[in-house]
Order: C-alpha cells, then structure tokens, then sequence
C-alpha cells in the first residue's frame, strides 16, 4: 500500500493476511529449553513455568548433561539431578530423578512422541520427569551430584493432542550463570500454529539483586534467532529495554502476563515482538564478555 502527500509518498512492505476457521489458539508453545552453567548453591540450573487453564498437562521434563558431549559441547555436567517443586511450596520436592532409565515409563517412546532427541540406549546419567501437573507455577532444578558442568533443562507438552487441551505453558523462565563463548544462556523454544505469536522475552540481570540474588549480571545482552535447517538467522536483539520504541508496551505487557516490574534506565533486556510459527533460540550474553547470573 502506497500513502502520498503532496510530492512525498511511502510504500509499506507486503504483509500477508491469514483468515482462520476455529479454533483460533493454535499458536502455543509446544516445547522449551536453556542451555547454560550448572553450578552450586544459587548458581544452580533453575527453569521456572506457568501451567494456565483447566485440568491437567501431561510433560517432559529433563536435565541433560553427558549426551551434550555427543553434540559437540565441552565440559558438560557428568551426572545432573532434576527435581520438581510447586513455588507455593519451595522447600520440598514433589517428583525428583537422577538417571532417566529408573523410571517406569518408556522415555524414549515419549522423547520421540514430543520431538526430542533421543538418550544413549543404557548408561546414560540424564535425568528425566514425565508426569501430569495441575495449573499452577512450577520450578525445575537441575543440580550436579558430581561436579558442576554445561547443561541443558528441557520441557516438552507432551499431550497426545497439544492443540485440544484446556491446560497450556502461559510462561517459562531459566535462571543461571551466564559466562562467556559456549557457556552463554541460551533457550530455545518452538512456536506452533500458522500465523504469528506476540512474545514477550526478557533476559535479567539487575533486577535480581532485589530478590537477593548474588553474583547477579550487570548489564545482560538478549538476541533472538530462528533457526532455519542448520542456519540461525538473526531476528532481533536488545541492549536495554528501554531503548525499545515500544517500552509502554512492554511494560504494561509485563505487568498484565504477571512478569514483575521493570526498573526505569536498568540494564535489564527485554524485547516484545510478533514471531512466525518455527523454532527459536534467545540468547542472553554480558556486554563485553561480563559474567553472572541472569
């Protein structure tokens, strides 16, 4: 579409409209993941979620250190430990696993079910939970019995249908060290559907000194990449949030999905964008090379 004024005119770029028949919220997020540092002590792995809606969501989550070497990755954490806890009860672990094989169920069937890659086939020291929540706000803690290491914490809708359950992912977050090169934050998450999803992705650092956190990173740096076959494509990035021409936004946004409150001129990197349906990777980096938790 062409808009003139006068001798002035501008054209805008082509957009495509889509027309839906029902049901109109088959834009989910179907599965999410961080790759990062687990340390000790508050330095932990620590992935966070909100379950939205009625009944139950069946899920897998896991907490992959070994078979990350198959992949390439350096100093992986040799023997993590997952536990599952309700935030209205912090102190005490429902459902915990240290090695996936002790589990009951056939794992490999659901990985391969949900999408995710598969575990060496015995001996592996991954850990994995497979189970069915109520709504409700959750953590996921991914500690080393042995030593500390390069991890990876996964959560998967593992629902036989995604699209017809009343009870979804509304929010996930990941706390953790941020270093430098590989040990980056790095999450990943895959949007379903047809037509675009508005997010809201925020990578924080200073902010967490207010909920006492140590070692907090001070000034983080939040890119978002779609990952196309083997290629990764820059999408957007952010230094700090309120640089974005759309900051009113983002903070009446935050405040209506339940995300707590931004601080005016903090470092903190937050970004609000429309993505089309694929699969993503944010990554949260310290301007340069700064390390701590985020």
């Amino acid at each position: 579409m062409s808009v003139t004024l006068g001798e002035d005119s501008i054209t805008s770029r082509e957009v495509t409209l889509g027309v839906k028949a029902p049901p109109y919220d088959s834009e989910r997020m179907l599965n999410i993941s961080t790759r990062g540092q687990i340390l000790t002590g508050s330095k932990i792995m620590i992935a966070g979620f909100v379950l939205a809606g009625s009944g139950q969501k069946e899920v897998l989550i896991r907490g992959i250190g070994p078979t990350l070497g198959d992949f390439g990755v350096p100093g992986t954490c040799t023997d993590p430990k997952l536990a599952l806890i309700l935030i209205s009860d912090p102190n005490t672990a429902f459902a915990e696993n240290d090695d996936w094989e002790s589990l009951p169920v056939d794992i490999p069937g659901i990985c391969q079910r949900v999408g995710a890659f598969g575990f060496p086939p015995e001996g592996s020291k991954d850990a994995a939970i497979h189970m069915a929540l109520d709504p409700g706000a959750y953590t996921a803690q991914v500690s080393g019995l042995d030593g500390t290491g390069v991890g990876l914490v996964e959560l998967y809708d593992a629902d036989l249908d995604p699209l017809a359950s009343t009870c979804n992912l509304a929010n996930i977050s990941t706390r953790g060290e941020v270093g430098v090169d590989s040990e980056i934050l790095i999450a990943g998450f895959v949007i379903s559907g047809e037509v675009p999803k508005q997010v809201l992705v925020r990578g924080r650092g200073p902010r967490l000194a207010d909920f006492g956190v140590d070692g907090t990173l001070a000034d983080p740096y939040l890119r978002i990449l779609n990952n196309v076959g083997t290629d990764q494509l820059w999408v957007a990035s952010n230094d700090n949030w309120s640089d974005n021409p759309n900051a009113a936004d983002i903070v009446s946004i935050s405040a209506a999905v339940g995300a707590f409150d931004l601080t005016d001129g903090s470092n903190d990197a937050v970004m609000l964008t429309w993505l089309e349906p694929g699969v993503y990777t944010a990554q949260v980096s310290g301007v340069g090379k700064t390390t701590g938790v985020a």
